[in-house]
């Protein structure tokens, strides 16, 4: 099934919500205070790790399709195509409650 980033979807509208924290200046800075570099590379770490959870595939099928289609990098606000590698050695400093702890901190 094709990741799509519907406007009338719930969970769509909840990301965009979600993601409009996460890709601000202060969720960087905290990123950097706390060691995890380069933080661009971080914050797109944890919207691949959240768009997974949320839908509840799998992180390789989030960056293939991302990567694929401009139309959901717009969408969900990536810049460019992502690293896989690059995102792998992030993902494995933190675990899924982690992200997610540090997600909900982030929104409050």
């Amino acid at each position: 099934m094709p990741l799509v980033h519907d406007k009338e979807d719930p969970k769509c509208n909840l990301l965009d919500l979600i993601f409009i924290d996460i890709d601000s200046r202060e969720t960087r800075q905290k990123l950097s205070r706390n060691g995890i570099k380069p933080a661009n590379t971080a914050v797109n770490a944890i919207k691949i790790r959240v768009i997974s959870m949320f839908y509840r595939i799998n992180i390789k099928y989030v960056v293939n399709e991302i990567n694929k289609k401009e139309e959901l990098r717009n969408n969900f606000k990536f810049n460019s195509t992502l690293d896989y590698n690059q995102l792998s050695e992030i993902f494995s400093r933190f675990d899924e409650l982690q992200i997610l702890e540090f997600t909900l901190k982030t929104i409050k």
